[in-house]
């Protein structure tokens, strides 16, 4: 295995892990996370029945991503919507003047692009073994 094909399926890994354990400790109570997250865009142009809707679909968008970036299957797919739930939440932490939440979350930006610019080092998932040429 080369250097580069390592090095992708560690960080696309290690992202994945990272992704699921945030949906696992939202997870583990959601009323909590709900609550939060009612509380934290309160002052934002955002009605509580999305907030309500966003946090009850949020712990398990996470989920899926993180299973399925950690196997490294549908990694393209996978990465296309965790960029786009990404831009999601960066949206609302900047309605919410999250300016620190907002640096953080473009850390994600970050390894995403660098994920998607380099799939053809993508050989050691699930991917590779089921849609080789793809």
């Amino acid at each position: 295995m080369s250097n580069q094909t390592l090095s992708y399926a560690m960080l696309r890994m290690i992202t994945g892990l990272n992704v699921l354990m945030h949906s696992l400790t939202r997870l583990f109570d959601l009323s909590v996370f709900k609550k939060q997250i009612i509380h934290d865009f309160q002052n934002t142009i955002l009605h509580e029945s999305l907030l309500n809707i966003f946090s009850l679909t949020l712990p398990f968008l996470e989920l899926i991503v993180g299973i399925l970036l950690i196997l490294g299957l549908f990694t393209k797919q996978t990465l296309v919507v965790a960029s786009l739930l990404i831009a999601v939440l960066i949206f609302g932490s900047s309605l919410a003047g999250n300016w620190t939440a907002v640096g953080l979350q473009m850390i994600y930006v970050l390894i995403y692009y660098v994920l998607l610019l380099n799939r053809d080092h993508n050989e050691f998932s699930l991917d590779h073994k089921f849609f080789p040429k793809g």
